[in-house]
Formats: structure tokens, C-alpha cells, sequence
């Protein structure tokens, strides 16, 4: 699981090197140092051939042109 650090300034980690807040990490567990935030997964993508579903309108659909009338032509 990813998370990122939240911790009031840089910190020296053995393994990690330097960490700054805002820095993200994948771990297996919640690190036992800092204050660590878990990042939610991203959703997955749609199955493929599949579209995703189009984002809801935000405004009614315009009226169509008229179209000129070609009787006489």
C-alpha cells in the first residue's frame, strides 16, 4: 500500500534515505516512525472494450439549426 509522509520536517531514515513531507512510499504495513497517511488505490481501469460511461451533462443539449426548406430546387 502506498502512503505519504506527513511529518513536520525531513527525516533521516536508514533504509529510506531522506524523507520530506509529501514524499510517497510503498510499504507492506504502516512504517513504525512519522506520521504516515495511507493513499487510496486508484480505481481500475474499465474492463477493456469497454467505454467508460460519459461524464453527466451540465447543461441541456442546443436545439438543432433549422434547415432550409430545398422544395423548389
Amino acid at each position: 500500500m502506498k502512503y505519504v509522509y506527513n511529518g513536520p520536517g525531513p527525516h533521516e531514515d536508514p533504509e529510506l534515505g531522506l524523507v520530506r513531507p509529501g514524499d510517497e512510499r510503498e510499504f507492506g504495513a504502516e512504517p513504525a516512525w512519522g506520521p504516515w497517511l495511507p493513499i487510496a488505490p486508484e480505481p481500475a481501469d474499465p474492463a477493456p472494450g469497454r467505454a467508460p460511461a460519459p461524464p453527466p451533462a451540465s447543461q441541456p443539449p442546443a436545439a438543432p439549426a433549422a434547415q432550409p426548406d430545398v422544395k423548389g430546387m
